[in-house]
């Protein structure tokens, strides 16, 4: 890929035509801040192989997602969901 962005569709769409093939994902730096008694933002390092249309590349992200107890469970996202690209 090559710095695009794709939409939901296109994102599923690439992996179920094979096109998009993820070869390992490796957590690191999982972070948890309690924001309030029923509120936590989370974030975490994802580095990521994967092929797309047959070419290899290996990327890092850092994924930030908040997370909030609604009746009894919790719920993502609540006010925001973040996938960053982390620079090499």
């Amino acid at each position: 890929m090559s710095g695009q962005c794709l939409g939901k569709e296109a994102d599923l769409a690439a992996h179920g035509s094979g096109a998009l093939s993820i070869s390992r994902l490796e957590p690191s730096e999982q972070e948890i801040r309690l924001i309030r008694v029923d509120t936590a933002a989370v974030s975490v390092r994802i580095q990521i192989s994967r092929k797309y249309a047959g070419q290899p590349a290996d990327v890092d992200f850092r994924f930030t997602r908040i997370w909030k107890r609604v009746c009894g469970r919790l719920r993502s996202p609540i006010l925001a969901s973040s996938p960053n690209r982390l620079r090499s």
